[in-house]
């Protein structure tokens, strides 16, 4: 590779053969989110063959310049765990060809991530990059080829490791009881540590919130089927969405989650002429030395007519807006009819009752009754007037 006053040359093309199946672990998840996130810098990519693209290091630099954020970096508080993980970090940092000055500590992913875009200009990355898994001598590698190669660059980070990959069941290895460690390659390393920074939404109570593309949308994005920018654009939205209202931590958070998702995603849609969304939300959180997944929950979305009606629900629904910062107190006198609107908002907006939306009306109206008559919410009242002459304006025209 040739190399230009301190810099890799930018125009060197890199190959990346995937081989991982998609599914929803977390390391595949990370690592196609990261593959992607590179993606959107690429003009053109090809998959010939299937599985093989060629991309260039001006697209990773590229990708680390224009879309990571140095505020986002700092938000991004997942930690690495223990001396094992700090000697993963030393390895990929010195295999990266990053200089560190001193003896000072990464210890959270966002500082790893912001030390990365430092010195993006300067990085060391392979002509190949192999996104594929091979089994050796009861260890799983991702972009490693042997044990040989595993002693100079195998990186055992513990949140890449979550799975542990137990029960893997074949006619050639005895491994349905046992753990095998994961070790990836510095390549593998960084792209899924660009998808850890692409899927991070917020740290709530301990638990990490995480947005991905599913493997199916995802198989999508890589075939040409969908446009990569476009779908970053909506999931972005969602990603925003979805912040809000976990800050808010409202005890309906599930119902609420959906709801204002598909409004949201729906005006997006429509303004970008995407048929289809299919996204994973994920629950994270550290127990201990090691990571546990909470929940995955499949968010799916596909666009329906009219848009003006989504676009006024998602109005209604953005948690500035006085549903939604009502609903953030249990002790308002209308808490119980507001819980009620929300499952008629859901009812609509998820399933496609349109009783829903008559539910939610009646019930935004027994609201509005229940505080007309205290002077002090007099401003409260005037609101939910104004969104109900506007919700039953608009449901009697579709």
């Amino acid at each position: 590779m040739e190399r230009r006053g301190g810099d890799w040359n930018t125009s060197e093309q890199i190959t990346i053969d995937l081989r991982l199946p998609h599914d929803g672990s977390l390391r595949n998840l990370l690592l196609y989110e990261g593959l992607l996130f590179i993606l959107r810098e690429v003009p053109q990519w090809t998959s010939a063959p299937p599985g093989r693209l060629t991309i260039t290091r001006g697209d990773i630099i590229s990708a680390l310049d224009k879309h990571v954020e140095k505020e986002k970096i700092e938000s991004l508080n997942i930690s690495t765990v223990g001396k094992n993980d700090r000697d993963s970090v030393l390895r990929l940092l010195n295999s990266l060809e990053i200089a560190r000055e001193g003896e000072e500590r990464l210890t959270k992913y966002g500082d790893i991530i912001g030390v990365i875009l430092e010195n993006r200009g300067s990085l060391r990355i392979g002509h190949r990059i192999e996104l594929g898994a091979t089994i050796n001598r009861r260890r799983f590698l991702i972009g490693l080829t042997d044990v040989e190669e595993l002693g100079r660059n195998g990186i055992a980070l513990q949140l890449f490791k979550t799975e542990r990959y137990t029960g893997l069941t074949s006619t050639e290895h005895p491994y349905t009881t046992e753990q095998l460690t994961v070790y990836m390659s510095p390549e593998a390393t960084l792209i899924a540590l660009l998808g850890l920074y692409s899927s991070f939404i917020t740290t709530s109570d301990n638990i990490h919130y995480m947005l991905f593309f599913s493997p199916e949308e995802a198989g999508s994005i890589l075939v040409g089927d969908k446009d990569v920018r476009t779908m970053f654009i909506i999931k972005e939205e969602a990603k925003n969405i979805l912040a809000d209202i976990i800050r808010k931590k409202y005890s309906e958070e599930l119902i609420v989650v959906e709801t204002l998702l598909n409004t949201k995603i729906q005006e997006a849609m429509s303004q970008h002429n995407v048929s289809s969304i299919s996204l994973i939300l994920l629950k994270l959180a550290r127990e201990g030395q090691t990571y546990k997944i909470y929940q995955q929950l499949p968010l799916n979305f596909y666009k329906r007519d009219p848009p003006e009606i989504w676009r006024l629900i998602a109005e209604i629904l953005d948690p500035s807006e006085v549903i939604l910062s009502r609903l953030a107190k249990n002790d308002n006198v209308e808490y119980n009819n507001l819980l009620s609107a929300i499952n008629g908002f859901y009812r609509y907006v998820v399933l496609g009752d349109r009783w829903g939306l008559y539910l939610a009306i009646r019930e935004l109206q027994h609201a509005y009754i229940k505080v007309s008559g205290d002077e002090k919410a007099r401003n409260v009242a005037q609101r939910y007037l104004r969104l109900l002459k506007r919700l039953q304006y608009l449901a009697t025209r579709f």
